[in-house]
């Protein structure tokens, strides 16, 4: 019941970034999937998707947004509508993220040196895995991607893989440990490193 908000909350989300960063950090403003599946797979069209980020991406700089970052895409269809949009739309720099299971492959089944062929070409700044699992799965993911991409990598993992525990979504990993890994990523020269579900300052 808040699609007529769409402008105010994606200004505001931005402006409160912005006030609470007071210029000693950028500001990227987060662009997340839809909520539906494109075709053929489920009922949303790839111009509809366009359209849906298009709109988005353009508030974003509106706002005085830093760049965008792309996050939990599981398709790369509609991973592509939103990079088209956002770098057709605006000058902001992009990042996009996928989502990866145990395997390394998104939920439509995108390796990570397909995404990385793919979002180059479409003039991506920057690209990465963020969400589904811990950092130990997210270690072995951004080695394939420093493997083979020539822009920065950005891993964004969870406190670990999470466990329902009272119907409650528990993630375990302390912050020391996580920090561990963080260090791991840098070592491989991962150039943007944060956290995911379950994580905090």
């Amino acid at each position: 019941g808040l699609e007529d908000k769409c402008e105010k909350i994606n200004i505001e989300g931005v402006r409160i970034a912005k006030k609470v960063a007071a210029g000693k950090a950028l500001v990227a403003a987060s662009m997340g999937p839809c909520g539906e599946l494109l075709e053929p797979i489920g009922p949303f069209s790839f111009d509809d998707a366009y359209e849906e980020f298009a709109l988005q991406a353009k508030l974003f700089e509106k706002a005085g947004a830093d760049l965008i970052s792309i996050e939990t895409m599981m398709d790369i269809q509609e991973a592509r509508a939103a990079v088209i949009a956002a770098k057709q739309n605006t000058k902001l720099p992009v990042i996009v993220h996928l989502t990866y299971d145990s395997n390394q492959k998104t939920n439509t089944g995108t390796p990570p040196e397909v995404a990385v062929c793919v979002f180059e070409e479409l003039g991506a700044d920057a690209i990465g895995a963020n969400c589904s699992t811990g950092p130990k799965d997210m270690l072995k993911l951004a080695e394939r991607f420093m493997n083979i991409a020539k822009i920065p990598v950005s891993i964004v993992s969870n406190a670990g893989n999470p466990e329902l525990i009272a119907d409650q979504t528990v993630y375990k990993m302390k912050p020391n440990e996580f920090a561990k890994y963080a260090k791991k990523f840098a070592r491989i020269g991962v150039k943007f490193i944060g956290g995911c579900c379950g994580t905090g300052p």
